[in-house]
């Protein structure tokens, strides 16, 4: 009898949790505060009836019924209800998979089927840990001795079911591959390069560093040097230096500042420097590029 051989295909993982460290679930919740605070896990709120203000750093979200958001790692977050009796579910966990970086500042309304996940998530919390008198209030976990076999490995899975369903929900799905691990990196990766120029605008007249930049986006130093190159096609701080540049022409043609301010104000060491810059990008030195738009103007 012939032995038949078999290949084998490794199963992509977009998404993995492995860790949970609190839960909470409140079930009529009024006029309650969390002191501001952060840590190194992502943490999920979600709002089942009622009304919840979720500051996250300092945009505020206001969630009502069915929505859900989430906070970083490393970023400043809390929460408020008022008086209007709230229920909201409450996890903080850490997982694998860049994929999870979607998820940075948003609000999502969940859908019906969502909503039955979480109802199992709830489900499975509630056999598979002691209870805090009864309820899942839980600032640390510990497994009941007589938990169903498989518990926390079904909760790491309706976990990550959840996740890929809000992820599916939010990505163009008209084309086959919409939610391949291919299409989410390139989602990403359109976010990440999106964030960092946003950053680099808004900076752009104090100092800018990659570290500065990979904290902001929360990639390692390598990666975002690696990815901005590739996609825009040059390096991150050659970008810096051609959107100083820029803002220096508009500066300059509307002469509301000097060039010698321009050069401060861009934070330039030097006026000579950024005199040498200056022309070695635009052709002509600042104040003959001054001179020529302000008499521009007057014609």
């Amino acid at each position: 009898m012939a032995k038949l051989t078999f290949g084998r295909f490794k199963l992509d993982h977009v998404i993995s949790v492995r860790q949970l460290s609190t839960v909470h679930y409140f079930t009529n919740l009024t006029n309650y505060d969390t002191p501001s605070h952060s840590h190194n896990l992502w943490e999920f709120v979600f709002c089942e009836k009622g009304k919840v203000s979720a500051w996250n750093g300092n945009s505020r979200t206001d969630l009502t019924s069915g929505e859900i958001t989430f906070h970083q790692p490393g970023v400043q977050h809390r929460l408020h209800v008022g008086e209007k009796p709230t229920a909201m579910f409450i996890v903080a966990f850490s997982c694998s998979g860049e994929c999870i970086k979607l998820f940075r500042n948003k609000r999502i309304r969940v859908t019906a089927e969502q909503r039955a996940i979480v109802n199992l998530i709830i489900d499975e919390l509630n056999c598979t840990f002691e209870l805090n008198d009864g309820q899942l209030q839980l600032s640390e976990l510990h497994a009941k001795a007589n938990a169903p076999v498989g518990a926390q490995q079904l909760i790491c899975g309706y976990l990550e079911w959840l996740f890929i369903s809000l992820i599916r929900n939010g990505v163009d799905t008209s084309e086959p591959d919409a939610v391949s691990a291919k299409r989410l990196e390139e989602v990403m990766e359109k976010r990440i390069i999106t964030e960092l120029c946003d950053c680099i605008d808004k900076h752009l007249t104090e100092q800018i560093t990659i570290k500065m930049l990979s904290e902001h986006v929360h990639y390692s130093r390598a990666y975002i040097t690696v990815r901005f190159k590739e996609v825009m096609g040059v390096s991150i701080m050659d970008y810096v230096e051609s959107e100083r540049i820029k803002r220096a022409t508009q500066l300059l043609k509307s002469g509301e500042m000097s060039v010698t301010q321009v050069s401060e104000y861009l934070g330039y060491s030097s006026l000579q420097y950024f005199s040498r810059r200056f022309k070695n990008a635009v052709g002509v030195s600042p104040r003959v590029y001054a001179t020529s738009e302000i008499e521009k103007i007057q014609e």
